[in-house]
C-alpha cells in the first residue's frame, strides 16, 4: 500500500463536543488514541493553537521549523501540515475545534479566524507573547480559564462560554499581531482575497490560470491581481504557483507516491511539465527535492 499523507480527522479523546482545551502534558499522554504519531508531519482537517508557555524548542510546519524560547502561540490552520517536537519539558496548552464549531452563532468570527489567526498567507503562524504590557501573564490566565471551564463537567452554557472565550483569545491576539503590523487591519479588499485564497484551496489541482478564478469570482485580472500583489507582494499567478509547489512539495516529503503519480494528482499532464515547472520554482528537480529531504529526515 502506497504511503499517503496522514489527514488527522477531529477526534476528542477528552468528551464530547467540537472543541478540545487541554494541557501539552494531558494531550501527549492520550498520543496513542489518535490516528498519527503527533512527531510525525500530518494534515489537520481543523483549527489548532498550541501554546508553549515556557521552555525552548521546536514546531515544525510546512518544511519551516520555528525555533521558540518562553511564550510562544502557533497557529495551524486546517490543511497544513505539522509536527511536535519530542520534548518531555515542554508545558503550555492545546486548543483545537472544528470549524463548525466556531461557525455557530459568532457572527464575522470565522472571516477573522481565517484572515487574520490562520492565515499563513499572509501572516506567520508563530506569534512570540513577550512580557510586554503583562501579555504573557494575560495570556496564560486566559487559557487557564478556558481550560478550567473545558474541565467542568457538562456545566449549563458550557459552549457558549467556551465559544466566547475563543473569541476573546483571538481578539487578544489581534491586538498583539496590530501592535507588531503583522497585517492590514480591516482591509476593504480583505473579502475579495479571502474568497481568492479559498477557491485557491479548492481548485489548485484543477487550474493553475489566472483568468479562470477572475470568471469564478466574477472580477477583473487588474483588479484581482492589484489586490493579490497588496496583500502578499505576489502577483495572481504567483501565488497560485506557490500554493502548488507547497502541495508538490508535501506529496514529495511525506507520501512514496512516483513523480508521475505526483504528476497526475496535481493536474499536470506529464512528469516533464512538473518537473520543469517545479524546478523553475525551487531550483531543484523533484528528485532532487526529495533526496535532500530524505538526508535531512537521516541526520534528524
Amino acid at each position: 500500500m502506497k504511503k499517503e499523507i496522514v489527514n488527522v480527522e477531529f477526534v476528542n479523546c477528552f468528551s464530547q463536543g467540537e472543541f478540545v482545551v487541554t494541557t501539552i502534558a494531558d494531550f501527549f499522554a492520550k498520543e496513542s488514541e489518535y490516528n498519527v504519531h503527533p512527531y510525525t508531519p500530518h494534515r489537520l482537517t481543523f483549527f489548532a493553537i498550541v501554546f508553549f508557555t515556557s521552555g525552548k524548542g521546536i514546531h515544525s510546519i510546512d518544511f519551516t521549523d520555528f525555533e521558540y524560547e518562553g511564550a510562544s502561540l502557533f497557529f495551524i490552520c486546517k490543511g497544513q501540515l505539522h509536527a511536535f517536537e519530542k520534548n518531555e519539558d515542554a508545558q503550555g496548552y492545546v486548543i483545537y475545534f472544528t470549524e463548525e464549531f466556531i461557525n455557530k452563532n459568532v457572527k464575522g468570527l470565522s472571516d477573522k479566524l481565517y484572515y487574520k489567526m490562520f492565515n499563513y498567507a499572509l501572516n506567520s503562524p508563530q506569534l512570540p507573547i513577550s512580557e510586554e504590557d503583562n501579555a504573557r501573564k494575560d495570556a496564560i490566565s486566559l487559557f487557564d480559564i478556558m481550560y478550567h471551564e473545558y474541565s467542568r463537567p457538562d456545566d449549563i452554557c458550557q459552549e457558549e462560554i467556551i465559544r466566547g472565550l475563543l473569541g476573546v483569545l483571538l481578539s487578544f491576539v489581534e491586538r498583539i499581531q496590530t501592535k507588531n503590523n503583522v497585517f492590514l487591519s480591516d482591509h476593504q479588499a480583505h473579502g475579495l482575497f479571502l474568497n481568492l485564497q479559498k477557491m485557491i484551496e479548492d481548485k489548485i489541482f484543477e487550474s493553475r490560470m489566472s483568468n479562470y478564478y477572475c470568471e469564478q469570482l466574477n472580477v477583473s485580472y487588474k483588479k484581482l491581481n492589484s489586490v493579490c500583489k497588496e496583500f502578499t507582494g505576489m502577483t495572481v499567478r504567483q501565488f497560485i504557483d506557490a500554493r502548488l509547489v507547497l502541495e508538490i512539495k508535501r506529496f514529495l516529503a511525506h507520501c512514496d507516491f512516483s513523480i508521475k503519480e505526483i504528476c497526475y494528482k496535481t493536474g499536470f499532464d506529464e512528469p516533464t511539465n512538473m518537473t520543469k515547472f517545479f524546478k523553475s520554482q525551487t531550483g531543484l528537480s523533484p528528485k532532487e527535492f526529495r533526496q535532500t529531504i530524505a538526508k535531512e529526515n537521516k541526520k534528524a
